[in-house]
């Protein structure tokens, strides 16, 4: 059988070859005619890199070989290194060029079986193109990261090639067609906010146009937007999203099993996990403010602390420390020994899926970032270098995957770094573990999408079929019968166009989804909110009503008033409404308590220039030794010596200045019957008095 033989050229990096390790798994496990050999660099011959090399061959499939790359002499690794770190990775790679094109000659030439299909190259080993090139095969690009950090790439291209601009403002706010939200330039890689260094990230970024196509970690409907900007730029290559690729499982050691055992005796939910990837490590004055939080918190706790490198200029990476002496706070381990753990080397995804976990406090590493969506746990971010703070706005701000410890913050090896208080990791932390929050739905079903993403016929299954067709077709030999009967993918494509397309297709299909989702919500809150004007309309027309009802009942009374005063009485009428305890108005007996006719003064009443009768009524201190009506006597009306006194809902009166007012029975039914209330200038003989008698 003819094979297909690509070869992948990872850039170093534990993240950057255990990605690679794991793509090349899927796509021999998805087509036998696909060989893959994966050359590794090592500049440093750092020990962990070596000891992580060594792990992944003895997992790797068959049809995997891994061929070593050797390092530059003493003299050209000094040379390399003086140039400084911006500098230093594109100039290995470039020197490692002609040791890459002898190898893959030597690799073909050992058997007619193999027909070179192309290279697969990190975006950082974009060098490695004109290797291709000499060979007469596609380049094709596996994009570690997410698309929208692939987007920024291209945008800071074009900015500088299209524009001549460079971003030199920190408070500026830029719109990025990766992203669907304006993104604040101080969230961009330090790179790429210095002449430099962005001169850097545009010379990548045009050669990754160069190359057929790119593969990206990432899933379609994670980043849908990112995807589809990408799909709409002419200019980009095809776009294959064929994530999440990420390592299942961690290499077996006694710590695995000592932490997974602590892990086992811990309530579901309840620990919050602190990791800060391959090169994460923190000064003492950071690492004492982070003890001081999690004692705060009271929140368990699974820590994985790690010390600073001491050879910065070897690029090695962080250690475990032998005993925290020194590092943390006096007594720390003791007081928490009942809540928490602090470890070295943390085997990641064999803590992210343990149910005990309830939090992931994280760098936001593209591949730490799969792997906490890919088990449902939601973060707390805290990004270090690289890509990684663009990772977090995209996780907080637009995903809501995660709460914010300090998104912006930048960890220099150069120079001072900004101190994370305390206070602000509690807050994180206590917000990441609150169990009601709406963070934590969003994660496990992202987490559900992603599963179905990468089983048959999801949107990353398909996509990484197409890379594949797009592979055989580079080569001509393997027949078409043959291709017939593999396992590839449902869609066969032979051209960039076509796949665009799909790519396309797809979006649309999930963005239809989403607008229909979007209509039915709308729909929901339009109804609750029709139906809630509805009951406010229903009360306001029942108090309407019933305030109708006191008004007839006020006018009913006001026409017994006026009947009672004698229709046709043209008579002024000196009236004293009154209500207490002792009196019922219109009794049985039909009578009520009031004084009238005569001119008596003395009688005292409320101011009428602001009063009605409503206050009036209540005067519980008038003497009386006789009334009558209809014929009845009505003398007898004393006043006592001392002032009126204040009852309950009663206004304090006092007894000086009052005097009887002249008001007609006709007034008192009219104004009643019109239920108007006094006004400051109405005069004192038309007053309504607009509290009428009640039972």
């Amino acid at each position: 059988m003819t094979r297909a033989e690509v070869i992948f050229i990872p850039a170093p990096g534990v993240g950057h070859l255990g990605s690679t390790v794991e793509v090349s798994k899927l796509l021999v496990s998805r087509d036998d005619r696909i060989s893959i050999t994966i050359m590794i660099m090592n500049p440093s011959s750092d020990s962990t890199i070596v000891a992580f090399t060594q792990n992944l061959k003895k997992e790797a499939l068959d049809r995997i070989a891994f061929v070593d790359i050797p390092a530059p002499d003493e003299t050209t690794m000094a040379g390399l290194m003086s140039k400084g770190h911006l500098n230093f990775l594109m100039s290995f790679i470039e020197c490692q060029k002609v040791q890459v094109r002898d190898m893959v000659a030597s690799i073909m030439s050992r058997s007619q079986s193999f027909k070179l299909a192309g290279f697969v190259i990190d975006m950082f080993c974009t060098p490695m193109i004109d290797v291709a090139n000499e060979f007469n095969v596609p380049s094709y690009v596996f994009f570690t990261s997410a698309a929208a950090s692939l987007g920024v790439m291209l945008y800071i291209q074009s900015l500088k090639d299209n524009e001549n601009l460079e971003i030199n403002d920190l408070d500026v706010e830029l719109s990025i067609p990766s992203f669907s939200k304006p993104v604040p330039a101080k969230v961009l890689p330090s790179v790429m906010l210095s002449k430099d260094g962005s001169d850097m990230i545009a010379s990548i970024a045009r050669r990754l146009r160069e190359t057929k196509a790119i593969v990206v970690n990432t899933v379609l409907e994670l980043e849908a937007h990112s995807v589809k900007s990408l799909g709409d730029d002419e200019n980009t290559p095809a776009i294959y999203h064929v994530g999440p690729i990420i390592k299942l499982t961690d290499g077996e050691s006694t710590s695995r099993e000592t932490i997974k055992g602590w892990l086992d005796s811990q309530p579901p939910s309840s620990v919050v996990f602190l990791c800060f990837g391959s090169m994460g490590s923190f000064d003492p004055e950071q690492v004492t403010e982070i003890a001081c939080a999690l004692e705060l918190s009271g929140q368990r706790f699974l820590w994985s602390l790690r010390s600073p490198s001491q050879e910065k200029e070897t690029m090695a990476l962080p250690k475990d420390y032998e005993n925290y002496n020194g590092v943390l706070p006096e007594g720390f381990l003791e007081r928490t020994a009942e809540i928490g753990k602090v470890i070295g080397w943390a085997p990641q995804v064999t803590v992210l899926s343990h149910p005990s976990v309830g939090g992931f406090v994280s760098h936001c590493g593209w591949n730490s970032t799969l792997e906490s969506i890919w088990f449902g746990v939601p973060m707390a971010a805290w990004p270090l270098y690289a890509e990684q703070q663009l990772n977090a706005f995209k996780l907080v701000k637009e995903l809501g995957f995660a709460v914010e410890i300090k998104m912006d913050y930048k960890k220099n090896d150069v120079g001072p770094t900004v101190l994370v208080k305390a206070e602000e990791i509690v807050r994180g932390i206590r917000c990441l573990m609150d169990e009601e929050c709406e963070m934590r739905k969003k994660v496990k079903e992202m987490k559900d999408i992603c599963r179905k993403a990468i089983a048959e016929g999801g949107s990353s299954y398909n996509s990484a079929g197409q890379f594949i067709e797009d592979l055989i077709d580079n080569i001509p030999e393997i027949e078409f019968s043959q291709r017939q009967n593999m396992e590839c993918g449902k869609v066969s494509c032979s051209n960039r166009k076509v796949k665009k397309k799909q790519v396309k297709d797809e979006l649309d299909r999930i963005r239809q989804a989403e607008k229909k989702k979007r209509r039915l919500e709308k729909a929901l809150a339009t109804s609750a909110a029709i139906r809630s004007e509805l009951e406010k309309k229903l009360l306001k027309k029942k108090e309407e009503q019933k305030r109708l009802d006191e008004e007839g009942a006020a006018i009913a009374e006001a026409v017994a008033l006026h009947v009672l005063l004698g229709e046709d009485s043209d008579d002024s009428c000196k009236i004293m409404l009154k209500k207490n305890e002792e009196f019922k108005p219109l009794d049985s007996a039909g009578k009520f308590d009031f004084f009238g006719g005569g001119n008596r003064r003395g009688l005292p009443h409320e101011e009428l220039r602001i009063r009605s009768v409503e206050g009036a009524d209540r005067f519980s201190n008038v003497c009386r030794s006789g009334c009558t009506l209809n014929g009845y006597n009505n003398n007898g009306w004393t006043v006592p010596t001392e002032p009126f006194i204040r009852d309950d809902n009663m206004t304090y009166i006092d007894k000086q200045g009052w005097e009887v007012k002249d008001i007609s029975a006709g007034v008192i039914a009219a104004q009643a019957v019109s239920s108007l209330k006094i006004t400051e200038d109405s005069r004192a003989d038309n007053f309504l008095f607009n509290q009428m008698l009640r039972g």
